[in-house]
């Protein structure tokens, strides 16, 4: 009798213990199908995505990245939040994001914070400033090829890659400064006088600007906006020599010989070899 009860009881155990693992493989394979559901989420892709382009992230874990199976979170009509390990050469690490999406439906990372052992790095924060970053060199780069271009007297080229850092900046004044520079040149005046109010808006000490946009008044016969443009210029500097020419210039123009005389002889005893000509020394 007590064989026998014995032996119903190793088969009642075996019998538990297949159940647990078989529930278990249950769960396990749920688990895996959960994870394969997630992975094709437009939020894992992107979540993936902005870990694969962060440079703080790379340096964390080490490229390239791949992510776990063993993955958490749900994927609502207008929301979603994802918790996954995720392993690089050098380092795991887990990820936890959360998303919205947009009335466009396109789906916007709200959170990314990546953890490597006891570190933790916003991945949306710093990936927007490496952004930045890149958008300030580029912007740099373009600079510098417009200014090259103006020196070559290719001005066309210069216009394009000025319009390029406009693109990537489009409030920065040494770019309008360029644009208006290369554009005066070209004898383009209207679009020349639009770029270096633009300069000048966004800098309004930045004195060779205003003293383009003078000549542009001057050239296209606006003799008042003209004088008006170099006495703010001489208010704010009662030395500089250009203004006190290109005033007088103004004023001869304009037919008041008096004034161009007595502003030429300013400019010429501050030492500017032409103003001392047209005075007629």
């Amino acid at each position: 009798m007590a064989g026998m009860q014995g032996k119903a009881l190793r088969w009642g155990c075996a019998a538990i213990l297949a159940l647990i693992l078989g529930c278990g493989g249950l769960l396990g394979g749920a688990w895996r199908a959960w994870g394969w559901w997630l992975g094709r989420s437009p939020v894992f892709a992107e979540a993936m995505a902005l870990v694969e382009a962060d440079d703080e992230a790379a340096l964390a874990l080490g490229l390239p990245v791949e992510a776990g199976w063993r993955r958490l979170g749900v994927v609502r009509q207008d929301e979603a939040w994802m918790e996954f390990p995720v392993r690089g050469v050098n380092a795991r690490g887990t990820l936890a994001v959360e998303a919205r999406r947009g009335e466009d439906g396109a789906w916007a990372l709200t959170r990314a914070d990546l953890t490597v052992g006891d570190r933790e790095v916003d991945l949306l924060q710093t990936y927007a400033e490496q952004r930045e970053r890149e958008r300030e060199a580029a912007v740099y780069a373009a600079l510098e090829r417009a200014e090259a271009e103006a020196g070559r007297g290719r001005l066309d080229e210069a216009v394009a890659a000025a319009d390029e850092a406009l693109d990537l900046d489009p409030d920065n004044p040494d770019a309008w400064f360029v644009r208006g520079k290369a554009l005066y040149e070209l004898d383009r005046l209207e679009e020349a006088e639009a770029a270096l109010r633009r300069a000048i808006e966004a800098d309004p000490d930045r004195r060779e600007a205003v003293l383009r946009l003078g000549a542009i008044e001057r050239r296209t016969g606006r003799l008042d906006a003209c004088i008006a443009t170099f006495t703010r210029l001489l208010r704010r500097d009662s030395d500089d020599a250009r203004a006190w020419y290109e005033r007088a210039r103004c004023y001869r123009q304009a037919g008041d010989w008096r004034r161009a005389a007595a502003g030429a002889r300013e400019a010429c005893e501050r030492g500017l070899p032409e103003a001392c000509r047209m005075t007629g020394r």
